[in-house]
């Protein structure tokens, strides 16, 4: 690459759009070129800083630990940038970086990574605030980030919202303090026992206000935007849209948000908008969003435009054709397994969540069917109770053998009432195949009710839970199709089956673009196919024409 290529490159780099040409043409002449290998190492954890990296072509793979440990953290590819939180904390890697295929790397040494710094505080201030992200991704560990899938950005509210939910209860407080110094006075241990109260509520009150500021966060991925809500002990949600549904993201703010710089981000899609209130820092968080949404067309054009080569070739050139993708390593087809149908049927009798031929199955949680039927299973309890105290001649009003008897009377008699509600609750199921969404509720010796909708036209899902869902990990997954909204209510760990349903809504939408693509790839080779006839017969052939024409 010549100094020009590397400027072009450094000018579509998110991190030097705030630069003017000659400022950018600096930056250039002290880069330099590295290219890598299929499978090659980059660095090891652990190692020694020693340089700053932006991505021209290829992909890398970052890793975290060793062998069994070894933890993927993401794929990153043209346009990402790394290495910069070592450099930045001068700290030695967190991470191991590998490439996937052939990789173009622009690469700043240490020394000219610090005058990069010192010349454009700005930028050092952008770094620190993805260094940060970084971070804080580790830490949380999101549960619901997809194995492939790299957080790129986490914002978080204003500090200013903090510090105006604490006022109330600092006023609070000053009250309770106000109160102690008359009933010290006057020697009142009413008045100092009611201080007391006001003052600990006070605190009570701040510290949890402190603990909900730093609860939510606003993240953005490599496929997504995701807005995730938490009021302590009371409710927790998760608003999200694919970045292929954003119909576009605006900034609103005030004149004190724009005077101490936040502001609310307004993410619109199909179905509605996604408000964001008090980011810190909006700006960079918009062109964070808009710089992956443009990433992503561009991908799509690109890889169409291989295959379409690629396709040329084999028609026209007798090539053998071979796989097309970003480099990473083909599975080997494996066989399906035969298992007996009775034993899986018995098996994913009473399961929340079980697997079949490619169909995945949810149901609701073990504590609502709990709650229908808590009366028979507290009678069985104290049955169970009373015959040990029988077997130990505790309580001699019924033997042992009339207790076993009125237990199984008791469960028999039952059986109607606790079964309807058992089956009632096998039957009220949620399925994720690989094209569509289902519900599916049916009532027992009643009336079935299915809905379905195709993958492909999720627009946004979200995740709601109140104190008591979170204690035993359950909730509900809202999921928005069209101007219908399908709730799987009641599943146990939310968060995952969350994840699930966007897993494969992005696997069919990205086999949907492959069809298009094949669709309009075909059409195109028939066209050139009809030319290449008639130039080589040099006349008319009736019936080349495709009936597709």
């Amino acid at each position: 690459m010549d100094q020009k290529e590397i400027i072009e490159v450094l000018r579509s780099i998110r991190l030097f759009q705030g630069l003017n040409d000659s400022q950018i043409a600096e930056i250039a002449k002290r880069m330099k070129v590295e290219n890598l290998t299929h499978r090659q190492r980059l660095f090891m954890e652990g190692e020694k800083k020693k340089s700053f990296y932006i991505i021209v072509s290829g992909s890398i793979r970052l890793t975290s630990g060793r062998d069994e440990k070894k933890i993927e953290i993401g794929v990153i590819g043209p346009g990402d940038f790394f290495g910069e939180e070592a450099l930045l904390e001068q700290k030695p890697r967190s991470a191991t970086a590998s490439s996937i295929n052939e990789t173009t790397l622009l690469e700043l040494s240490e020394q000219d990574f610090e005058w990069l710094l010192k010349t454009y505080p700005a930028i050092k201030s952008e770094l620190e605030m993805y260094v940060a992200s970084y971070q804080l991704s580790r830490r949380k560990n999101f549960e619901w980030i997809g194995r492939d899938e790299v957080v790129h950005m986490i914002a978080k509210k204003h500090v200013f919202v903090l510090v105006s939910s604490l006022i109330p209860p600092a006023i609070l407080a000053v009250v309770g303090l106000i109160l102690l110094g008359i009933g010290s006075s006057k020697s009142n241990i009413l008045t100092d026992f009611v201080a007391m109260g006001i003052f600990g509520i006070a605190i009570l009150w701040g510290i949890w206000n402190w603990i909900d500021w730093g609860n939510d966060y606003y993240i953005i991925t490599d496929q997504r935007v995701v807005w995730l809500e938490q009021i302590l002990f009371i409710y927790e949600s998760r608003q999200e849209a694919p970045l292929n549904a954003v119909l576009s993201i605006n900034q609103s703010t005030n004149w004190v948000q724009r005077l101490i710089h936040f502001g609310d981000v307004i993410v619109r899609t199909y179905t509605g908008s996604i408000i964001m209130r008090n980011v810190d820092h909006p700006g960079p968080f918009i062109m964070v969003v808009e710089d992956y949404w443009l990433r992503s067309k561009k991908r799509s054009e690109e890889l169409l435009g291989r295959q379409m080569r690629q396709y040329i070739r084999e028609r026209f050139m007798g090539e053998i054709p071979k796989p097309i993708g970003e480099g990473s390593d083909q599975a080997e087809d494996q066989l399906p397994v035969k298992r007996n149908e009775i034993l899986q049927k018995f098996t994913s009798l009473l399961k929340t969540r079980y697997e079949e031929n490619g169909v995945i199955t949810y149901r609701k949680h073990w504590f609502l069917l709990f709650r229908r039927i808590w009366v028979v299973l507290l009678g069985l309890f104290a049955l169970l109770l009373w015959l040990g105290l029988s077997l130990f001649k505790i309580v001699t009003f019924l033997s042992p053998v009339d207790t076993l008897l009125l237990m199984a009377v008791f469960f028999f008699a039952s059986s109607p009432w606790w079964g309807y509600h058992l089956i009632d609750w096998r039957n009220d199921i949620f399925q994720v195949t690989d094209k569509n969404i289902i519900d599916v509720d049916k009532k027992p010796f009643g009336r079935e009710e299915k809905r379905s909708a195709p993958l492909e036209n999720i627009l946004n899902t979200g995740v709601e839970q109140n104190l008591l869902q979170r204690i035993f990990n359950y909730g509900d997954v809202v999921i928005n199709v069209g101007n219908t909204k399908f709730i799987f209510d009641g599943v146990f760990n939310p968060s995952a089956v969350q994840r699930e349903v966007f897993e494969r809504f992005n696997n069919r939408r990205l086999q949907l673009e492959q069809e298009r693509a094949d669709q309009e790839r075909n059409r195109i080779v028939n066209w050139l196919d009809i030319y290449h006839q008639e130039t080589k017969n040099g006349e008319y052939i009736e019936g080349d024409i495709p009936d597709s024409f």
